[in-house]
């Protein structure tokens, strides 16, 4: 195994298991960004959500999402687009 190899799959094992020091329900809001950019949401009901990513701006909807944690650095959540519920940032 490189040494690189080794780097690559040290990264992968931190990345995959980072942990949170805060947490906050989410209200999304079509003109208000969230009060801290999120490491991560939690889903809490299936469903789409509409959000802006810490480099784009622009909204992107992602279809169908799982109950579960959605890793992406979040700065809005959109209501309009956005039917899942019970969302929780994590950041």
């Amino acid at each position: 195994m490189t040494e690189i190899t080794s780097y690559i799959q040290a990264f992968r094992f931190l990345a995959g298991n980072v942990s949170f020091q805060n947490a906050a329900a989410v209200t999304p809001s079509d003109t208000v960004n969230l009060s801290n950019t999120a490491s991560a949401l939690w889903i809490g009901s299936t469903g789409n959500i509409k959000v802006d990513l810490e480099g784009v701006g622009d909204g992107i909807t992602f279809n169908a999402l799982p109950v579960g944690l959605f890793r992406a650095r979040i700065t809005r959540v959109y209501a309009t687009g956005t039917t899942a519920s019970n969302i929780i940032s994590m950041w």
